[in-house]
């Protein structure tokens, strides 16, 4: 597991449950998440919100709305371009985006994998045994539904 923070010591069930109570650096992550989505609601001309997933299941829509939402309008060309060097497949291949080259090792310590893991949506349940998945669905769903955000993250 990469470590951005200092080397974790644990194991994995005792991370998860850490994730799950919010006892990580960050809490967890819907609590820090929640802020810029309230802020966002408030100054929706200022805050622009995209999920992996969107990126993932939509790259050139979502590209056209980022443009969109700074005031660029992009051609169909453009935004190929942009929709290709953004892929996965580009970016994992990237050394500055897997912090291979200029990164502060005291901070990011990149020696057990790659910034960029699979590209995959939803790949963190496989990490998660099945009882952790339901307490992660039970939470983040109940916590979703209360703060009125539409987000798949199981597609």
């Amino acid at each position: 597991m990469t470590s951005y923070l200092g080397k974790y010591s644990g194991t994995w069930d005792q991370f998860a449950n850490l994730f799950l109570a919010g006892h990580l650096v960050y809490g967890d992550w819907l609590s820090h998440v929640e802020g810029y989505w309230r802020l966002q609601r408030q100054n929706p001309r200022n805050v622009l919100i995209i999920s992996y997933e969107e990126l993932k299941t939509r790259l050139p829509e979502t590209i056209a709305r980022v443009g969109y939402f700074v005031g660029k309008t992009f051609t169909a060309d453009v935004i190929e371009k942009m929709a290709n060097h953004c892929s996965f497949a580009e970016m994992s291949a990237n050394q500055m985006v897997n912090r291979e080259v200029s990164v502060d090792t005291q901070v990011f310590d990149m020696s057990e994998t790659k910034f960029m893991r699979k590209g995959i949506i939803g790949d963190w349940k496989s990490m998660f045994n099945a009882k952790q998945c339901k307490q992660f669905d039970v939470k983040y769903n109940r916590r979703l539904e209360e703060l009125d955000i539409k987000l798949d993250y199981n597609l």
